[in-house]
C-alpha cells in the first residue's frame, strides 16, 4: 500500500470514501452495433450497460454518427447492455507494406497531402481540383506540404529562448544584397511556423523575393501592397511554370522567400500568393498576414484555412502552427535577412522578354519550402560523398500519412539523473484511439484535448534497502484548462513504483491493451489483449517500462517521477532535408516543360550561397513554465497552483509570463500526428529516441533537440546557503519566501537568480535527496506534460471519406482502379473487417447486429453472412434508396425518395435469409438538447423498438405495432407511405415503418424475415425465439461437455433442457415441444466418437398479422347467433 509519512507523533486517520454510486455492470444479451463515434477504442468490441457508460468510452452522439445514435435508442429503451465497435480508417485492412515506395505504409490508409480528390461534380471519381486553374495535365501537378516559416532572433539581452534550447545563433551563411553584395548573414535562425498543405493544381508562393523588375515585364506582376520594406512597390514576380493565382495563361507568382513589412507600423506583414487557386469570396488567392500571434485577426493563423474540409475551396490547409511571441523573440528584417540576384544574370530570359537587369532592394526573412526530394518521397540515412565525408540523416517524406489509425501517447516519465541520465519509468496511452473534437460534457473528452499532471512527488522516508519507494499523484486534466482553475477528469493519490503494492501505478490505473493485431497475414489477424492490470482509467493506460516492472533487480526503488523524456519533433535541419540552394533554387514542383525552368526539378532560378541558409529550419522549443511567479499589488509572489513543465496557457510576456489564463492554440500542434510509418526512409517526425547521435546537422534526439527534455532537476532554486553545500544545514533547503525566483533552465545552466531584495545568487539545482522529503518544498514540486500523435487513419479532405460513409463505400465499389474497390477500398475494408471481428462468437456475444446508415450490398450482404456464419444473432439492416429518376440517393442531395424504384432496386438483391431483417424509410429523430431534428437510417429507431419488445416481453414477441413497435423520439418519417406502398413493401419483405393520424407517432409495421419461401422462419419472433432457445440450450450443453457418455449423462441432459423450453411455452413462445436426447438419437458409434446427438421438436406460437372482420348490416340481430 502507499506509505503514511509520520514527519512528527501522532494519529493520522486516511478518509475512504466508499458511499458514492458504483457502476453498474452489463446485463443480459447485448446488440452488436458499428459505426463511427467521437472517440473510443477502434475494432474492439465493448460491452456497457447503459448510455451514460457509453459516452465516457465512445463519446455523446450527433446527427452523422448513426451508430452512436443507435445505441442510444438501444440504451434508452430499457437495454441493459449493448456491444459497440468503432470504426477508423485502416487502409486495405493488410499488413505495412515491406517494400517498394514508402515502406511501412499502410496501403489506401491516410492520405497524401495534394492528392486530387473524389469530386462531386464528376460523379464520384477522382479528378482535377475544380477551384484551380488547371488547363492541362502538365498544369494540373499535384500539391505538396510546404514548411513556413522566418528568420527570428532573441528580442532583447534578457529573452534567452533560442540559447536556451541551444537554437545557436550565429553565422547563418551568405546571402546577396544589392547594396553591399554577398556577405555574412549573422544574429538569426530560420524557425519553423507552420506547415502549410497545398491543394491539387495550387502552388503556394511569397511575395517580395528580389525579381526582375523593368517595363517589359510589369505585366507579369501584379500590385499587392503599397510598400515593401525596401520602399519599392510590393509586387509579384513570375517563376514562369504556367498558371498564376489570376489565369491560366499566366506564370506563377512569387517565389519561396519573401517580404515583411519591418516599417514602424507594418505589422510584420508578409504577402502569401496561391497560384492557381481561383479566387472566391473567402476564399482568396492573395492573403496579407502577419507574424506576430497578438495581432488579432491579421495573424497568419487566424487568416489561413485551418478546416481539412475546405483544401480544396481554400486552396490550401494551415494543419499546423506555432506562436513566437515578440516579446521572446522577433521577426529579423535585417543583418541576417534572405536576399538574392537576377535569375538569369545579364542574358535575357528564355521567353525573348528584353531586360534591363534590375534588381530589387530589401530584405526577404519569411519562407516557404518543401523537402529537397520529389512529392511523397523521401530517402533513408546514408553517407554523403562530398568532402568531408559525413554521416547524413535522410530526406524525410512530408506529403505521405498513409497510416492506419494511431493511439495518442504521452513521453516517457522519468527518473532523477542517476548518473547515466534520468530512466524511463512509464508513459501513458489514450484509450481513445484516433482523433475527436472538442469536448462537450466532462466525460466526452477526445484524447487530444487531455493532460497529464504529476504532483506530491514524495520520497519514502524509509532507509531499508528495497522498500523505500516514494510516491506521487496522477491527474487527468483537461488540455485546456489552466492551472489556477484545473479542470480534472480523474484523480490517482500515492502512487507508486513498487510492483508489489497495491498502489503501483500500473495496478491503480490499469495497463490493459485491447488491440487488433493488423500486422499479420489477413487469415491470422486477431484482438489481442496485453496487460496484467484492467483499466481503472476511463481516459489512458499506463504502459511501464520493463525495468520498473522488476523491482528493485531493474531499478532503485528511490526513483521518482521527476519529469518526461522530449516530445515527438519533426525533422527539418540537416545539411540536404531542405533543398539546398546553391546556384539557382529548387523549388521540387514535379516536372515542368514551360518556360526557362529544370523539367526536373523546376527551378525558380533564384540565387543565393546555401551553405547553411536554410538547412538550419527549428521547429520551435515546446513553452515549459519558466518560473511560478505572478505580480500580487506590485510585488512578484510564487503561485502554489502553478505546474511546471508544459505551459499550456499563452506566454506572451517575458516579464510575466504566467499572467495569461488563455489556452495557448500553438500546444494543439504539438499533440497533432505527423508521419512516422517509414522503415527504409527517413521519418518525418522523431521521437522516443533518447541518446541517438545527430547526423549532418540532424538533431534526432527528443530529448536534446530543443533541450525538449524536461526534469525538476533543472529548476534552479535560491537557497539560506546561496547553493553553497552544507551538511545538515536546514539553509541548504529552497528559501520558501524566494520561491518566486525559482527559474527553469531547459539547459540545466545555472545562472543569476534576482532576489525579492534585488541582491543576486546563484543557487542551485532541485535535488531529490535534500529536497523530496521537506514539507514546505513539495508544494511545488509537480509538472504538466501532453498526449501526442493521434490519428483517424482517413482522407481529411474528404467528408465522406473521414465520415467512413455509405457514400464513401459505393464510390470505392463503383471506382475499383481509383478508389479500391471491395478489396482494398477503404471505408468498405474498414466494414468488413469490423464484421470479421464481431463474427467471432469467441470474441463478441450478441444477439442483433446492425450497421446503421450502410446500404450498400458490398457491406450489407457480407453482414449476412456474419451472422448466417455465427448463427445466434440477427442483421436490422438499412435498405439502398432511389429516386424518381432510378438514381440511388445519397446524402449529398436533396432527391426525394421513389418507393417503387427502391423496392424494385432491393428485390433484384434475391437475398434469401431467415437472420436478417429490413427496414424502411428513413426517420426523422428529435435531438431533445438541441430541440433540432436528425434524419437517420430506419435501424436508429428500430434497434430502440427491439430493446422495448424485449423489456415489455420477450425476444420471441414481435418488435412491431403499437405496443412494441413504437419508436422513442423519432417525430416523423422521411418518405410517407400510403397503403399502396406498404404492400409493395410488405410483398418485398422490408418491414415499413409507418404513421396513422391519431396515433403517437412512427411505428414499426413489419416484422418479416428475407426468408423467400413460406415458413415460419420468415417472421422476426420465429427466428429469434430459435435464437434464444439455441443459446440457451448451447450453454446447457457446454456443461455436459467431458462428462461420461452414458444414459445418466443423456438423462441429465434432457431433463436441463426441459424447464427453459417450459418457461418459454409459460411465456408464449412456443405452443408445444418435445425433448429426445436418449439413445435413439445417440447411437453407439456417435458415442465410440464422444459425440451426443439430440432432437428438439418445437411448435412456436405465431403472432397475429392479419386480422379479418365481416360487418354485417341487418333489420334485426338474433342474439343467439352472436
Amino acid at each position: 500500500m502507499g506509505e503514511q509519512v509520520f514527519s512528527s507523533p501522532g494519529v493520522k486517520a486516511q478518509e475512504i470514501d466508499l458511499s458514492g454510486p458504483k457502476p453498474s455492470s452489463p446485463q443480459g444479451i447485448p446488440a452488436g452495433v458499428i459505426g463511427t463515434s467521437t472517440k473510443g477504442q477502434a475494432f474492439v468490441p465493448i460491452t456497457v450497460p447503459n448510455f451514460s457508460e457509453f459516452v465516457v468510452s465512445f463519446g455523446d452522439v450527433d446527427s452523422t454518427k448513426f451508430g452512436a445514435l443507435a445505441m442510444k435508442q438501444w440504451l434508452q429503451n430499457g437495454a441493459k447492455s449493448g456491444t459497440f465497435m468503432r470504426v477508423l480508417g485502416v487502409g486495405d485492412g493488410k499488413k505495412r507494406t515491406v517494400s517498394g515506395d514508402n515502406t511501412g505504409k499502410v496501403t489506401r490508409a491516410g492520405f497524401v497531402v495534394g492528392a486530387r480528390q473524389v469530386e462531386d461534380s464528376q460523379g464520384g471519381v477522382k479528378a482535377n481540383n475544380p477551384y484551380a486553374y488547371i488547363p492541362d495535365a502538365s498544369r494540373g501537378q499535384e500539391g505538396r506540404a510546404y514548411l513556413f516559416g522566418c528568420f527570428m532572433s532573441e528580442s532583447n539581452t534578457t529573452s534567452t529562448i533560442f540559447r536556451e534550447a541551444d537554437i545557436l545563433v550565429g553565422n547563418t551563411g551568405n546571402g546577396y544584397d544589392i547594396n553591399t553584395g554577398w556577405s555574412q548573414l549573422t544574429g538569426s535562425k530560420p524557425i519553423l511556423r507552420g506547415v502549410l498543405f497545398a491543394a491539387s493544381g495550387v502552388v503556394p508562393a511569397l511575395s517580395g523575393i528580389t525579381h526582375w523588375n523593368n517595363t517589359a515585364l510589369t505585366q507579369l506582376g501584379r500590385n499587392i501592397n503599397a510598400t515593401r520594406p525596401g520602399g519599392d512597390s510590393l509586387t509579384y514576380h513570375t517563376a514562369r511554370f504556367g498558371g498564376s493565382m489570376y489565369s491560366p495563361t499566366e506564370d506563377i507568382g512569387g517565389g519561396f522567400v519573401g517580404d515583411v513589412d519591418k516599417s514602424a507600423n507594418g505589422g510584420d506583414r508578409f504577402v502569401l500568393l496561391l497560384n492557381g487557386h481561383r479566387s472566391a469570396a473567402g476564399a482568396p488567392a492573395v492573403y496579407t498576414c502577419s507574424l506576430d500571434p497578438q495581432a488579432g485577426d491579421a495573424y497568419f493563423a487566424n487568416q489561413l484555412n485551418r478546416d481539412p474540409l475546405a483544401l480544396e475551396t481554400a486552396g490550401h490547409l494551415l494543419y499546423a502552427h506555432w506562436n513566437v511571441y515578440n516579446s521572446f523573440a522577433v521577426v529579423t528584417g535585417s543583418s541576417s535577412a534572405l536576399s538574392g540576384s537576377s535569375p538569369y544574370g545579364s542574358t535575357s530570359p528564355a521567353d525573348g522578354v528584353g531586360d534591363t537587369n534590375k534588381k530589387a532592394s530589401g530584405k526577404d526573412v519569411v519562407f516557404l519550402v518543401t523537402a529537397s526530394i520529389g512529392r511523397n518521397s523521401g530517402s533513408a540515412a546514408g553517407t554523403n560523398t562530398r568532402s568531408p565525408v559525413t554521416k547524413e540523416a535522410g530526406v524525410p517524406n512530408f506529403d505521405g500519412y498513409e497510416d492506419r489509425y494511431r493511439t495518442a501517447f504521452s513521453s516517457f516519465v522519468v527518473s532523477q539523473d542517476f548518473g547515466d541520465g534520468p530512466e524511463s519509468l512509464f508513459r501513458f496511452y489514450a484509450l481513445s484511439d484516433g482523433v475527436g473534437g472538442y469536448a462537450s460534457t466532462s466525460v466526452d473528452v477526445p484524447p487530444e484535448k487531455i493532460k497529464i499532471s504529476i504532483l506530491n512527488i514524495r520520497k519514502s522516508l524509509n532507509t531499508k534497502p528495497g522498500n523505500n519507494y516514494g510516491t506521487f499523484d496522477v491527474l487527468i486534466r483537461s488540455l485546456e484548462d489552466n492551472d489556477r482553475l484545473p479542470v480534472v477528469y480523474e484523480k490517482y493519490t500515492n502512487c507508486n513504483l513498487d510492483p508489489t503494492s497495491a498502489d503501483y501505478i500500473a495496478r491503480r490505473i490499469g495497463d490493459m491493451n485491447s488491440y487488433y493485431d493488423w500486422d499479420r497475414d489477413p487469415t491470422a489477424q486477431k484482438l489481442v489483449i496485453d496487460g496484467k492490470y484492467p483499466n481503472v482509467s476511463k481516459f489512458v493506460r499506463v504502459e511501464v517500462s520493463s525495468e520498473v516492472d522488476k523491482g528493485p533487480a531493474g531499478i532503485s526503488p528511490t526513483a521518482l517521477p521527476l519529469g518526461f523524456r522530449g516530445p515527438w519533433h519533426l525533422l527539418t535541419s540537416g545539411s540536404h532535408i531542405i533543398t539546398a540552394y546553391t546556384g539557382s533554387a529548387n523549388w521540387n514542383l514535379g516536372a515542368q516543360t514551360n518556360g526557362p525552368v529544370d523539367v526536373t526539378r523546376g527551378k525558380s532560378g533564384w540565387a543565393m550561397d546555401g551553405v547553411t541558409a536554410l538547412t538550419e529550419i527549428t521547429q520551435p522549443p515546446i513553452p515549459f513554465r519558466r518560473n511560478l511567479a505572478e505580480l500580487k499589488n506590485g510585488t512578484r509572489a510564487p503561485n502554489t497552483a502553478f505546474y511546471w513543465g508544459v505551459q499550456t496557457t499563452v506566454q506572451h510576456s517575458l516579464t510575466e509570463p504566467n499572467k495569461s489564463t488563455k489556452h495557448e492554440e500553438s500546444i494543439d500542434s504539438w499533440t497533432k500526428y505527423f508521419p512516422r510509418y517509414q522503415s527504409v526512409w527517413q521519418n518525418a517526425w522523431v521521437g522516443d529516441n533518447a541518446g541517438t547521435a545527430d547526423l549532418s546537422g540532424s538533431v534526432l534526439d527528443a530529448d536534446r533537440f530543443c533541450n525538449n527534455l524536461f526534469t525538476l532537476e533543472r529548476v534552479q532554486v535560491a537557497t539560506g546557503s546561496g547553493g553553497a553545500v552544507v551538511a545538515n544545514d536546514d539553509n541548504n533547503l529552497p528559501m520558501a519566501a524566494e520561491w518566486a525566483t525559482a527559474r527553469y533552465r531547459r539547459d540545466g545552466v545555472l545562472a543569476d537568480l534576482t532576489m525579492s531584495d534585488d541582491s543576486t545568487q546563484t543557487g542551485r539545482f532541485l535535488n531529490v535527496t535534500k529536497d523530496f522529503g521537506d514539507a514546505t518544498t513539495q508544494k511545488y514540486l509537480k509538472f504538466n506534460m501532453i498526449m501526442q500523435g493521434g490519428f483517424n487513419g482517413v482522407n481529411s479532405f474528404d467528408y465522406n471519406k473521414s465520415n467512413l460513409n455509405n457514400l464513401a463505400v459505393r464510390r470505392e465499389y463503383d471506382n475499383p482502379t481509383g478508389q479500391g474497390g471491395v478489396e482494398n477500398g477503404p471505408t468498405i475494408r474498414a466494414y468488413r473487417k469490423a464484421l470479421d471481428i464481431l463474427g467471432e462468437r469467441a470474441d463478441a456475444e450478441i444477439k442483433l447486429l446492425t450497421i446503421p446508415g450502410q446500404r450498400h450490398p458490398s457491406i450489407t450482404n457480407y453482414a449476412v453472412d456474419t451472422v448466417e456464419n455465427r448463427f445466434d444473432a440477427m442483421l436490422l439492416m438499412d435498405i439502398e434508396q432511389k429516386d424518381s429518376a432510378n438514381k440511388f440517393v445519397t446524402a449529398s442531395n436533396l432527391q426525394l425518395v421513389d418507393v417503387g424504384n427502391t423496392v424494385r432496386r432491393f428485390g433484384d438483391r434475391n437475398l434469401d435469409t431467415s437472420f436478417a431483417a429490413a427496414y424502411f424509410p428513413d426517420i426523422k429523430l428529435m435531438d431533445k438538447t438541441t430541440g433540432q431534428e436528425m434524419n437517420v437510417p430506419p435501424t436508429v429507431g428500430v434497434l430502440g423498438a427491439f430493446a422495448l419488445n424485449d423489456t415489455i416481453g420477450h425476444p420471441w414477441f414481435a418488435p412491431a405495432g403499437f405496443t412494441r413497435g413504437a419508436l422513442k423520439d423519432v417525430v416523423a418519417l422521411d418518405v410517407m407511405l400510403n397503403q399502396s406502398n406498404l404492400d409493395v413493401l410488405y410483398d418485398t419483405d422490408i418491414n415499413p415503418i409507418n404513421q396513422y393520424a391519431g396515433t403517437s407517432g412512427p411505428v414499426v409495421w413489419g416484422q418479416k424475415t428475407l426468408l423467400k419461401a413460406q415458413s415460419s422462419l420468415d417472421r422476426v419472433n420465429v427466428r429469434r425465439l430459435l435464437i434464444d432457445i439455441r443459446r440457451k440450450v448451447k450453454k446447457v450443453a457446454d456443461r455436459i461437455l467431458f462428462e461420461p457418455n452414458r444414459a445418466s449423462t443423456l438423462a441429465r441432459f434432457t431433463a436441463a433442457v426441459n424447464p427453459i423450453l417450459s418457461q418459454i411455452q409459460q411465456q408464449q413462445g412456443l405452443d408445444r415441444f418435445k425433448v429426445q436426447i436418449d439413445a435413439t438419437t445417440t447411437t453407439q458409434a456417435d458415442i465410440e466418437n464422444n459425440t451426443i446427438r439430440g432432437k428438439i421438436f418445437l411448435q412456436p406460437t405465431r403472432s397475429v398479422e392479419f386480422i379479418a372482420l365481416d360487418f354485417v348490416v341487418t333489420n334485426s340481430i338474433d342474439q343467439d347467433a352472436l
